[in-house]
């Protein structure tokens, strides 16, 4: 399962970049899907590598990751 969750990190970046590279958005615009992509792979990373003993830990930092880029991913204000 870890595997998954890292490969889904890289999905939600693949169009982050392209949008990055054509300059459609700035990169502060992109804050939230780095931090939920970032908090997908550590979860994924926790399951994968860590020890037993503080993969907990490691996925309670992911998850709170995620929410809070669900929650600063919003659409740009104009």
């Amino acid at each position: 399962m870890g595997w998954v969750l890292i490969v889904t990190a890289v999905l939600v970046l693949v169009p982050v970049a392209l949008q990055l590279r054509t300059g459609e958005h700035g990169i502060l615009d992109f804050a939230g899907y780095f931090l939920f992509a970032s908090g997908l792979f550590i979860v994924g990373a926790s399951e994968l590598w860590l020890d037993p003993a503080i993969e907990g830990t490691g996925m309670l930092i992911g998850l709170g990751a995620v929410i809070a880029g669900l929650i600063v991913a919003r659409p740009k204000r104009r």
